[in-house]
């Protein structure tokens, strides 16, 4: 406001003789400021910060320019160029430059004269080399790791419902034994699913949809799995122990942190949740935060705690095949019926991006085939449809989920629907 005041005004006469004899010469430095260039131009004196110094004075438009001071003696533009020092440096908002630069302090946090210090910046992370992958720890997280009053405890595994809430994972079917099992807590309902559905792996009856099985033939394989679930296989696990066979992958002792008492052993990702891909002979592959494992059946496995490496007979590897490999050998699985009903497709490192047939539901028109970790229920009304071209989610009656049981039990109730609706 001042430099507009005294100087920026263009009613303000030109400088006096002789230096109107001299318009149109290019422009001069006459001196320099710790923040200013004083330059004189066309019969006028101009102040010009160094944030300006490329600016165009030929330009009629530059003396308006905000920030350039104009006037017509040197003399004024000095003092001027002052004042507003004194004015800044009087409030604190910053230093005399080259005071800053003879003490050091130019460009510094600290420099100016009314703040409080250094601001405290975050503590930079650890990191750690778990196998092949490098994990950043939060310091914080680190020393929090062991304190007893934790902020929060993460439960895995199904999501618990609190009370009166309606189970929706019905069992179809309408007989009693069917209605009795769906008033169990989903917890219940889901662990007896997946146990029916292991010993049909089992067994050698998985083609076949279970939703279609009678009351008699799931009780028997309910308790046939609970039989080799928690009595065979833990007095297998046992004897492995005892024989030393098996032993775990990883240490036990981890990846020592340096300055604590304590060791990483494994490292889970937030929210990362294990998905059954399908199963071969005795084992359940299943992939979890980027690895895939063979699952012994009947292993209990919290795959939130980690150390998942220590559990009698599991199998750990980067890709499909090396697991296939791995049971191949243990157990000499090498017939191709096995094979095809474990729907394994590996090829190289990695699993076949081809569609696999998993089964056919002829009664209710629908082909089951597994596709990059999907589960679709294609209507034969369709025809031939290749799943790597096509998006069949936009195409009537395709159904599609992570669970075979999921997708099975969504066509019996369609099906139902459409014979009561006839």
């Amino acid at each position: 406001k001042t430099a507009q005041s005294k100087g920026q005004s263009a009613a303000e006469p030109a400088a006096a003789p002789p230096l109107h004899g001299i318009v149109g010469e290019s422009p001069q430095l006459l001196r320099e400021t710790d923040t200013h260039k004083v330059i004189f131009y066309n019969g006028w004196y101009y102040g010009i910060p160094y944030g300006l110094a490329g600016v165009d004075l030929t330009d009629p438009a530059a003396a308006n320019h905000p920030g350039i001071i104009r006037l017509a003696s040197e003399a004024e533009v000095v003092e001027l160029i002052e004042e507003s020092e004194r004015w800044a440096n009087s409030r604190g908002q910053y230093d005399e430059q080259k005071k800053q630069r003879e003490g050091g302090a130019y460009m510094r946090a600290d420099s100016l004269s009314e703040t409080s210090g250094l601001v405290e910046l975050p503590c930079k992370p650890r990191v750690f080399a778990i196998g092949r992958t490098y994990v950043a720890v939060n310091q914080t997280s680190l020393e929090n790791a062991f304190k007893k009053n934790r902020s929060s405890v993460h439960t895995i595994g199904p999501k618990q419902r609190g009370p009166g809430v309606v189970n929706t994972n019905q069992i179809p079917g309408s007989t009693f034994t069917r209605r009795v099992v769906s008033k169990f807590p989903p917890v219940l309902v889901d662990r007896i699913r997946g146990l029916i559905r292991q010993q049909s792996y089992s067994a050698g009856t998985a083609s076949g949809p279970l939703v279609t099985k009678s009351d008699r033939q799931l009780a028997g394989m309910l308790l046939r799995a609970l039989g080799d679930t928690y009595i065979k296989q833990p007095l297998r696990n046992l004897r492995r122990t005892l024989t030393s066979e098996d032993r775990p992958a990883m240490g036990i002792e981890g990846i020592a942190v340096e300055g604590e008492d304590f060791s990483i052993i494994s490292v889970v990702t937030k929210n990362a949740q294990p998905e059954l891909m399908w199963t071969i002979g005795s084992y359940n592959i299943v992939k979890f935060d980027g690895q895939y494992y063979g699952v012994p059946h009947g292993a209990s496995v919290d795959w939130g705690a980690g150390a998942i490496s220590a559990i009698p007979g599991m199998l750990i590897g980067e890709h499909v095949a090396d697991l296939v490999t791995m049971i191949d050998r243990k157990t000499n699985v090498v017939s191709n019926d096995k094979v095809v009903n474990a729907t394994i497709v590996a090829t190289g490192s990695a699993v076949s991006s081809n569609p696999v047939l998993l089964g056919s539901m002829e009664e209710e028109g629908y082909n089951i085939v597994y596709y990059e970790g999907w589960v679709y229920g294609m209507p034969h009304q369709l025809g031939n449809i290749d799943l790597t071209l096509v998006d069949v989610m936009e195409m009537p009656g395709v159904i599609r989920d992570v669970s075979r049981d999921a997708v099975e039990s969504e066509i019996v109730s369609r099906s139902e629907e459409k014979r009561h609706v006839a």
